[in-house]
């Protein structure tokens, strides 16, 4: 017990080293939990057993968040998100991120556009879930649903609305017509376009017409993809196929 009391004095690699598995002992569970908002603080009991000999230049643990979240990439086999107390999806870290079971899970894992649509029925070939807008030049839109939406179509109690949430890298961006090339069209103007080194971040306002109220949306493109001369300003329309889209009953 007195090995584990506070003491400033002790090197950070105290508590690492005392949850280190003995010699020849592997880790099949661990668990991290804390009372604050420090990720490095929440991660360091899991991680210990497989960080243990990831070190900085002076021999301690890396204090770099991204750098942790990295780890915790590389080393999970499954993670579990938890929203106030409740287990919202454990899978994959790759399945967390293409396949978010709630908008939460969407929202926390990666940057996420959302837009409150309603709910007009559910294609019986594809199983997508059809959706629409208020506004009079609402396009068709479509997207994969959600466990938590289909199970609520299966038992007969369809929601009047859904919430459909698009990956900023799932988008696309043309300045000119649409193409018919089975996406969906939005129309929206430019806000800002942020050169970001390996992309570029558009941010992006839907059309009012369309979607009144409705956040600002996030475009990520590759370098050589950003439309000559696009400007803040400018008209343009932000476009994604039914598999890139992810539709979600509405929350409690």
């Amino acid at each position: 017990v007195e090995y584990f009391c506070y003491d400033d004095s002790l090197p950070q690699s105290t508590l690492l080293d005392a949850l280190r598995p003995p010699e020849g002992y592997a880790l099949d569970f661990a668990v991290g939990t804390t009372y604050s908002l420090d990720l490095v603080a929440l991660l360091t009991a899991p991680l210990a057993f497989t960080m243990f000999d990831w070190q900085d230049a002076e021999g301690r643990p890396s204090p770099d968040p991204l750098a942790t979240l990295e780890a915790l990439r590389r080393y999970s086999d499954r993670i579990a998100v938890f929203d106030q107390g409740r287990i919202e999806q454990i899978g994959a870290p790759q399945a967390l991120y293409d396949a978010p079971a709630t908008p939460f899970v969407a929202a926390f894992v990666g940057d996420n556009n959302r837009l409150h649509c309603a709910l007009t029925g559910r294609d019986a070939g594809t199983g997508h879930a059809r959706l629409g807008l208020p506004g009079s030049a609402s396009p068709a839109l479509a997207a994969r649903c959600s466990p938590g939406l289909a199970q609520a179509l299966d038992a007969g109690r369809a929601p009047a609305q859904a919430l459909l949430c698009v990956r900023p890298e799932r988008l696309a961006l043309h300045a000119g017509a649409e193409t018919a090339d089975g996406r969906a069209w939005l129309a929206a103007q430019v806000a800002d376009c942020i050169h970001q080194g390996d992309h570029w971040r558009v941010i992006a306002r839907l059309d009012p017409a369309l979607a009144p109220g409705a956040e600002p949306w996030l475009v990520k493109l590759p370098p050589n993809a950003l439309p000559a001369g696009l400007a803040v300003g400018d008209r343009v329309r932000l476009g994604f196929r039914p598999d890139d889209a992810w539709a979600y009953a509405p929350g409690p």
